[in-house]
């Protein structure tokens, strides 16, 4: 029988959390942490601090895992610093606005794009956490490739490019990303990590004929690997032949480049039902979304070798990521 009093109160936490966050309190709480008083939470940060003590203790009853208190402090317990926690957490935070205008997106009282839109910026502090698994096989398959330009297609606010600058230091990186304070972000972030070369291009990845002239001055396209990690089924919201125009493209503007794509496996409902109770929950979470948002859905493997073969691509090798993850490496 379905509880419904924890149906009430898991809602309830996950708004009470990205106040929280949004907030800073738990910005301060980190800072502090051997424990702080609520009133010097609240001070500190010009909050109301019996809504501030509320919020805190509705988590203390119903998430200890997260925050305790002793002698009237409240302190951050090692559980808040799960990544699985802060995936859950930034997520949220992401999509927040969509869903608190859910109804309204389902009576076409708002458009998605236009009257609300998702967080850039959370968005990509999520997907940095739940793509760290993703992200080790990339590194990996790099090594044993001879690359000198690396392309991140929606890098997001450069987590990825960081992690090849560390770990290539001679490779020059480029970012495509849509999302301008995302992309103000990657390059001030990236420009500061160290001397190597990168190049943050304030574009779609949709429309590579527009800023095609910045990659062309890079080198030779041989040398260069595009990659777009869990990215590319966003465009099949306007249909399959939407992205094979865009696959084209590339092929046409960078023949010979690698292109490497990253994406979740997509599940039928059939299919999602039989998974793991804690797979299950996180797919149909990450799958309902996207209708909300004007994506397409995450599709299964063959669908996604199909549509690369489709366009014309050379399909070279397919890499599993565990839990729900592949990578596909192409040349166009």
């Amino acid at each position: 029988m379905l509880n419904t009093s924890k149906l009430l109160a898991d809602y309830s936490i996950l708004h009470v959390l990205c106040a929280l966050q949004k907030g800073n309190v738990f910005a301060v709480l980190k800072e502090n942490s051997a424990g702080i008083i609520v009133q010097d939470i609240a001070t500190e940060l010009s909050l109301d601090s019996t809504i501030l003590e509320a919020l805190c203790d509705f988590l203390i009853i119903n998430v200890p895992e997260i925050l305790a208190k002793e002698n009237e402090k409240y302190i951050l317990k090692n559980f808040f610093y799960d990544k699985r926690f802060q995936n859950t957490l930034f997520f949220a935070l992401a999509y927040e606005s969509v869903f608190s205008n859910t109804a309204s997106l389902l009576k076409k009282e708002v458009r998605y794009g236009q009257d609300v839109i998702r967080d850039g910026e959370y968005l990509g502090i999520s997907s940095a956490l739940y793509n760290k698994r993703a992200w080790d096989a990339v590194i990996n398959l790099l090594r044993s490739m001879e690359v000198s330009t690396i392309v991140d297609l929606g890098c997001s606010i450069g987590d990825f490019l960081a992690r090849v600058q560390k770990n290539f230091p001679r490779m020059c990186s480029i970012g495509v990303e849509v999302d301008p304070v995302a992309a103000a972000i990657a390059q001030e972030t990236l420009s500061s990590r160290s001397d190597q070369e990168v190049l943050i291009i304030d574009g779609d990845a949709a429309t590579p004929e527009i800023w095609k002239d910045s990659i062309m001055q890079k080198g030779n396209p041989s040398g260069t690997l595009f990659i777009g990690i869990t990215m590319w089924h966003e465009f099949l919201y306007k249909g399959e032949q939407h992205l094979l125009d865009i696959f084209f493209q590339y092929r046409t503007l960078f023949p010979g480049s690698t292109f490497v794509v990253v994406e979740y496996n997509g599940f039928s409902v059939p299919e999602t039902m039989l998974l793991p109770e804690s797979r299950r929950e996180s797919a149909s979470v990450y799958q309902l979304v996207h209708p909300l948002t004007q994506q397409g859905l995450p599709q299964s493997p063959s669908k996604w070798r199909g549509l690369l073969e489709k366009s014309g691509m050379r399909l070279e090798k397919t890499i599993s990521v565990y839990p729900n993850t592949t990578i596909y490496v192409a040349t166009l």
